[in-house]
């Protein structure tokens, strides 16, 4: 007859393995079938529009992001790069430095260079309200900002 510690060893192997075992399945199948079952949430990006400083030194970006389906997400941002580091989309979508105003997809944005180092950004302001950002400098803090609710 064998001693009970070797049944308790055999017992805790035993269920470390099943452990082991369900757990592998888990991580095969999520690898193999993880983006058959996950839907796409990184949304659309596109440019709407750009509008050069008078000079051409900088460039207002206007551009619009969605997704998330019928529940989803929309927003209006603009960004102000310098001539030497254009816009760039994918940097934009992660969550670029160049932010300086951002709106819901339900207000209309206008871009209006007064000057070389001022862009007054006017948006309407819809019937049930509109989520803004509103930055008054460029990251590089070269432009002024002015924002009106229309």
């Amino acid at each position: 007859m064998r001693k009970p510690s070797f049944y308790f060893a055999a017992g805790v192997l035993t269920v470390i393995a099943i452990i082991g075992g369900m757990w592998s399945l888990g991580w095969l199948a999520d690898t193999m079938l993880g983006n058959l079952f996950a839907g796409d949430d990184s949304g659309m990006f596109q440019v709407n529009e750009t509008s050069p400083s008078p000079n051409g030194d900088r460039t207002a970006t206007l551009y619009i992001g969605m997704g998330g389906g019928a529940a989803g997400w929309c927003y209006q941002r603009v960004d102000i790069n310098e001539k030497g580091d254009p816009f760039d989309l994918e940097r934009a979508r992660k969550g670029g430095d160049f932010l300086v105003f951002s709106a819901s997809c339900g207000s209309k944005v206008e871009l209006v260079w007064e000057s070389n180092t001022k862009l007054h950004i006017s948006y309407s302001n819809i019937e049930n309200g509109v989520s803004t950002y509103q930055n008054p400098l460029s990251r590089n803090k070269l432009v002024q900002i002015t924002y009106l609710p229309k």
